[in-house]
């Protein structure tokens, strides 16, 4: 206990005391995975805008170059409302790209090394899942595996997403 609480302490005698148990460590792993998984989203949500105005203004140029005002739609693409244009084609290449590089760059946030699943063999606990697996952390196997903070223990037959060794 340090000072503030001792002259709490002295204070209110009456004041209960904080006793931390595995509940309140689990809830303290689960609130580090949060603020990994909000930062990673946040740069993720970023990117996902860039994407979507790309993509508005590719469908901006599209619909003003052939004057059409209909839904685009995966049954109706561009390609059959438009042919290339050589006024249109460089700005519209230009979009794919910088599209194309955002997804790159989501995907590369989101899952740095990529994804592996490994099925628990035996009852055991997240340590032993970070001991049978070298390349994960726990703060990597909680944020890809969020219902392992429910509990101390990960039972037979479990699928764990894992990070891959890079």
């Amino acid at each position: 206990m340090n000072a503030s609480g001792a002259d709490l302490k002295a204070l209110f005698p009456d004041l209960p005391e904080f006793a931390e148990d595995i509940e309140s460590l689990g809830r303290k792993l689960t609130a580090l995975v949060d603020v990994i998984s909000i930062l990673s989203y946040r740069a993720a949500g970023l990117i996902n805008r860039i994407i979507y105005q790309a993509h508005r203004l590719e469908v901006a140029i599209q619909r003003a170059r052939s004057g059409q005002l209909f839904q685009i739609t995966p049954l109706r693409p561009f390609s059959s409302i438009v042919k290339r244009h050589a006024l249109t084609w460089p700005a519209i290449e230009a979009l794919q790209r910088i599209k194309a590089g955002g997804f790159a760059l989501r995907k590369a946030v989101l899952a740095p090394n990529g994804i592996g699943l490994y099925t628990v063999p035996a009852q055991t606990t997240v340590a032993g899942l970070v001991l049978a697996l070298p390349s994960a952390t726990i703060a990597d196997l909680l944020k890809l595996n969020p219902s392992l903070a429910r509990g101390p223990v990960v039972l037979k037959g479990a699928v764990v997403r894992y990070p891959l060794p890079a």
